[in-house]
This record gives structure tokens, sequence and C-alpha cells, in this order.
């Protein structure tokens, strides 16, 4: 729920600044998030596009459909392979009874920016990990920030990478497994299928592919972070 504080519109148009689209789209995005539900259906998602357009409809939807599974904001319930739960295989089908879910990590970060004006991403972590009273929440941050600044193109991570800053901060190989269920279960990473290669490998990309399996960070959780860089 909007405060008095923080005017809709006011919040409609930072959303704009952060996620890089139109008026229209930022402002059917900002409805969708501020349902305040984890899953909404197709059929909703259209409700709350006809009280922004009237005329162009289905592109409106389309276009921040598209947009939000890009940036993770927003996923299709199911994949095309039911045994695989990554981002990357779960492709927007518009019809009707298409489902669609809000990760964990993405419900809290909106709230607090509904709150404050602030997209925060240490918040919403936090949130997350205290909600599931882990024990790895007085360093998950930490670990997160060195992520973030070794991530491959800013969003690829391996799990090397994980066991390495969990050695940084103390935290056992026999916790390593248990954080990354608990950055999988709150929409901070998800498991990602390399594509059928079809160059030589740079020097990153070997280093990256060397420690598999390879990981994809939340986009939209640290869009105002990689902005500031």
């Amino acid at each position: 729920m909007v405060t008095e504080s923080v005017n809709e519109e006011s919040l409609i148009d930072k959303l704009r600044g952060i996620i890089r689209e139109g008026k229209q789209v930022s402002k059917l995005i900002f409805k969708i998030l501020s349902c305040g539900k984890r899953s909404l259906t197709f059929a909703e998602i259209i409700g709350l596009a006809s009280e922004i357009v009237t005329s162009n409809l289905d592109e409106l939807i389309e276009e921040s459909l598209l947009v939000m599974e890009k940036l993770r904001l927003l996923l299709p319930v199911l994949s095309r392979n039911r045994l695989c739960l990554s981002w990357e295989s779960r492709k927007i089908l518009f019809r009707l009874d298409t489902k669609f879910e809000i990760p964990n990590v993405i419900v809290h970060i909106f709230n607090e920016f509904l709150s404050t004006g602030e997209w925060n991403w240490r918040k919403a972590v936090k949130k997350y990990f205290e909600e599931i009273r882990s024990p790895r929440r007085e360093v998950v941050l930490r670990i997160i920030e060195e992520l973030i600044d070794a991530a491959y193109s800013g969003v690829y991570i391996n799990a090397g990478m994980i066991e390495e800053n969990c050695s940084k901060f103390k935290i056992g190989k026999e916790s390593v497994s248990a954080l990354i269920a608990e950055l999988k279960g709150g929409g901070i990473i998800s498991p990602y299928i390399v594509p059928g290669l079809t160059k030589p490998l740079n020097e990153a990309e070997k280093k990256l592919f060397r420690e598999a399996p390879i990981y994809e960070l939340n986009r939209a959780l640290f869009l105002k972070e990689k902005a500031n860089e």
C-alpha cells in the first residue's frame, strides 16, 4: 500500500527511472507489483491493464510482461521442462489460464519501495533471511556483495564463487548447499542453463564454466546497484 508521504505518481516515475521503460509499461508493472500478491493470473493482469488504456491493450500487456520476465520481476509458474526450475526455462504463454509468480525478494523490495521510495536490495534480502530464520542471515549480505562484484556480465556466478565466499565469511562447506537453496528459494539466484555455444569461449567465460553449476542473479533486485557503478 502506498503511504501518504510517498505519492503514487512520483513512485511510478521513480520506477520508470529504475527499469528504464516507458510511462504506460512502468505504470502497469507498478500496478502488478502493488497487488501485494505472490501469484496472479493472466486474467488479473488484463484487468489491471484495462485501468490504464482502452486501446492497444494487448501490446501494453505483452510488452510489460516481457520486461518483467527479462528483469525477473515476475515469472510464469510452469517451465517448458517440468523437471527444470530455472528462470530461463520459463517462457510466457499469453493465455488466460497462465499463472505467474513474483519472487519472494521482489515482494519485499517493492513493499519497501512503496513505503520509502527506495529500491534497496539489502533490506529485501535481510527481510527474507530473517523471515526464514536462516543461521546465515548475519553474513549473507556481505556474501552477496562479493558475488555482485565478481559476477560475469554483472549477472552470472558459479558454485565455486559461492563456496569461496562462504569460506571467506566462515561458513563451512557443509552449509554451502543450504545457502544456495535459500538463495534460490528467495528468488535471489536461479540455476542457469547454458545455451549451445556458437563461438569460442573467452578467458572470463572459461573461468565461469570451470566451476559449474552456473547461477543467474536476479536482475531486478540489483538494478539500482548496477546503475550506480
